[in-house]
């Protein structure tokens, strides 16, 4: 904590140096989160301990009960409403206990007895300004970058938590109309103080945003557009790598399926290799209905594609995404639809799964939550919501008594994905099996039943007690033939997943 309050008070020390004190005001912000969490069968995608031995023949042993928790704090270094500066910062995730070693404890030490680690990492840091004379608004550094939407929650090209470094510039054309145009330069192998820096090669990702934003009298409208210019020699796609996973633009892989859409197990010497650059796009249209309040309607639909010169490593998709909404004064019903494309059954012509991420919105805790502090089957088994469909019917801050109030969610998810690519499931140097779970099928389907409660202590204090269960129903008999399971009846195990969680949030 002394690192982080001396990191912040230098920033404003630099400010300072360049205007009178007086001249700057200091506005900070915060959340302190602390979250007691108590499931089962998660981290293994629906898979039990038992399971785990059954479908790998390893052992595996989950913690079922863990405290983390989480200190978001951030300062805006604001000069007038012309300037301003932007620091945020999180500390954490801490998990009490541990770990105090191993991968983990790069993102989770500090909570192990006698250990004063504190990962402490930054999260944004730009600069705000407006053109002298202009209402023309600027900014510069790392920045949340998210594509607009309405329905479906934050989707972005990359990471879950949807930031990135570059540059955002907005013009209101008039009262009604903007538009948002930006540049983001998504990785380059190319760093001060890298070893390697006397080696000019093409190895920038550089993203290309531009959006257009409409409003009107009880309704929004925003379409927008991406794209995105590869070189031939980022990380994972030099000639002799071709076929590994295109990281830099989806954070995660369904089950090991690579990025560029295909399988682990389709190598360079039957596919070919990626020649030079490669292009990668996006668009999309989102909006609003607001009215005919007290009903809100809104929907979400994109488009992406990366053409990498050989079919077999070539992904395009689409997402629909419809939402509706009815204010009462007992609570918001409300039901939701998404369809994402998934993978047809030849595993040669590239993958048919949308290239996005992001918090998921669609109701379903276990599966594809918030990016909460709790996580999510997503986060915690490298799922993606991505190849799959489904439906959730919910009720919303529903409240009967003054402070506290209640959300309640039923969601079904199916896949898309084609039954033949199961056998394509397998990740390098992964144990046969280690994977189920995080790809759905048309055969595969879950059903997550949660039931949140939030109760206000004070204004700035919250408790939350959250309550929830997954109902599996896999194909075992389909993974079990294509992982090489065999039981005698040849069936992979899946059990249900459930959790409960006490959470408590404050925010300044």
């Amino acid at each position: 904590m002394k690192k982080l309050a001396t990191l912040l008070l230098a920033a404003g020390l630099v400010f300072s140096a360049f205007q009178p004190a007086s001249a700057v005001e200091l506005k900070p912000y915060g959340m302190f989160e602390l979250l007691f969490e108590h499931g089962g069968n998660m981290a293994r995608a629906l898979q039990s301990s038992a399971d785990v031995k059954h479908n790998t023949g390893e052992d595996f042993h989950g913690k079922h009960f863990g405290v983390i928790q989480r200190l978001t704090v951030g300062t805006r270094f604001v000069m007038d409403e012309n300037l301003s500066a932007t620091y945020e910062a999180i500390l954490g995730y801490n998990t009490w206990g541990g770990p105090a070693t191993g991968a983990a404890a790069a993102q989770q030490n500090g909570g192990v007895l006698g250990s004063r680690s504190a990962n402490i990492v930054t999260k944004f840091a730009y600069l705000d300004w407006v053109v002298p004379g202009t209402d023309l608004k600027v900014r510069m550094g790392m920045q949340p970058w998210f594509w607009p939407s309405y329905a479906t929650g934050t989707i972005n090209p990359g990471d879950g938590d949807g930031f990135g470094t570059g540059i955002l510039v907005n013009a209101p054309i008039n009262d009604n109309v903007g538009v948002t145009a930006g540049w983001m330069r998504a990785t380059s192998g190319f760093r001060r103080g890298n070893v390697v820096t006397d080696k000019h090669t093409d190895d920038n990702l550089d993203m290309f945003l531009l959006t257009l934003p409409i409003k009107g009298e009880g309704f929004r409208l925003t379409p927008w557009a991406t794209f995105a210019a590869v070189g031939k020699d980022q990380s994972g796609w030099a000639k002799s790598t071709s076929w590994k996973q295109f990281t830099p633009l989806v954070a995660a892989a369904s089950a090991g399926l690579a990025e560029s859409g295909h399988a682990q197990n389709v190598t360079a010497q039957n596919i070919g290799q990626v020649r030079g650059n490669s292009t990668a796009w996006w668009g999309g249209l989102g909006g609003e209905l607001t009215m005919f309040d007290p009903f809100r309607f809104a929907f979400d639909a994109a488009y992406s594609a990366i053409d990498t010169d050989y079919r077999a490593t070539d992904r395009d998709g689409w997402l629909l995404g419809l939402s509706a909404e009815y204010k009462t004064a007992y609570g918001v019903p409300t039901l939701k639809f998404w369809y994402t494309s998934g993978d047809d059954s030849n595993v040669k012509n590239g993958s048919e799964r949308p290239l996005m991420t992001g918090a998921f919105k669609n109701g379903s805790s276990v599966f594809f939550g918030s990016q909460n502090l709790a996580g999510n089957m997503a986060s915690d088994c490298g799922a993606t919501y991505t190849g799959t469909w489904g439906l959730s019917a919910q009720w919303n801050k529903a409240s009967f008594i003054e402070g506290l109030f209640h959300n309640f969610r039923v969601t079904y998810i199916q896949g898309t994905n084609s039954k033949k690519m199961a056998e394509y499931v397998k990740s390098e140097g992964k144990t046969p099996g280690s994977e189920l779970g995080r790809y759905l099928t048309t055969k595969d389907s879950v059903i997550d039943v949660s039931f949140d409660s939030v109760y206000s202590i004070y204004k700035n204090l919250a408790a939350m007690l959250e309550l929830s269960y997954a109902f599996e129903n896999m194909d075992g008999k389909l993974w079990g033939k294509a992982m090489g399971i065999d039981d005698g009846n040849g069936k992979a195990h899946f059990s249900d997943a459930w959790r409960i969680n006490m959470k408590f949030m404050y925010t300044f």
